[in-house]
């Protein structure tokens, strides 16, 4: 019971700013090298999932061991010593490997298997209101920015999209809605290639969420 009480505390304090207290999995983006891979954090069963496995979350680390807040997962003689920080961020030592880590924010539940958040193929857009970028761009804010937020999909001059369902396999995202333009539902299909947890490519266009907040 101590155990339980102690983790679930930590894990409301490490994502407070970035995750809803109700959620029983947290992810994170840890980089090594150029790729983002996914480590999960179940807090339901107790276990730390990474690279396709499954660790069991046998403790928590003392702070001679970890600085802020950790737990060590083992699995089959392997162990990983989890160790968290502030704003989200946390790492561990894989071999001779300090991997980095960053807590995602968490989804709504919307069918599409990415963070809610805008999307942009350039940065500075992150800065800038949708008034301010459709006046920028015109019609062509189209090819540059998309917008999710739960089931709705965004970043349209003159349409407002929902998406029904979707369904990923080898990298790819395939999905179905419809589209309100003109007061007209019209069916809506698409296709996108995941390139990282939180960036997909629409044709030679890649797509990534704004890490900052955006406006």
């Amino acid at each position: 019971m101590e155990f339980e009480m102690i983790r679930l505390i930590v894990g409301v304090l490490i994502t407070l700013s970035v995750a809803p207290a109700y959620a029983d999995t947290f992810t994170y983006t840890c980089q090594i090298k150029c790729k983002s891979l996914v480590l999960e954090m179940d807090n339901a069963n107790n276990y730390l999932n990474w690279r396709g496995k499954s660790y069991k979350i046998e403790r928590e680390l003392s702070p001679e061991e970890c600085s802020k807040f950790g737990w060590r997962a083992v699995r089959s003689g392997d162990t990983i010593d989890f160790c968290t920080s502030t704003k989200g961020h946390a790492d561990f030592q894989e071999g001779s490997t300090n991997i980095e880590c960053t807590l995602q924010p968490a989804r709504r539940g919307g069918p599409l298997p990415f963070p809610d958040g805008r999307y942009v193929t350039d940065p500075d857009l992150c800065t800038l209101t949708m008034e301010q970028i459709y006046d920028k761009l015109g019609n062509d804010m189209e090819a540059q920015i998309r917008t999710i937020e739960g089931p709705s999909l965004g970043g349209f001059a003159e349409k407002e999209c929902k998406i029904s369902k979707s369904k990923e396999s080898k990298g790819k995202i395939h999905f179905e809605g419809s589209c309100e333009a003109e007061g007209d539902d019209v069916p809506l299909k698409g296709s996108w290639t995941r390139v990282a947890i939180d960036a997909f490519s629409i044709g030679a266009k890649t797509f990534e969420l704004c890490k900052a907040p955006t406006r």
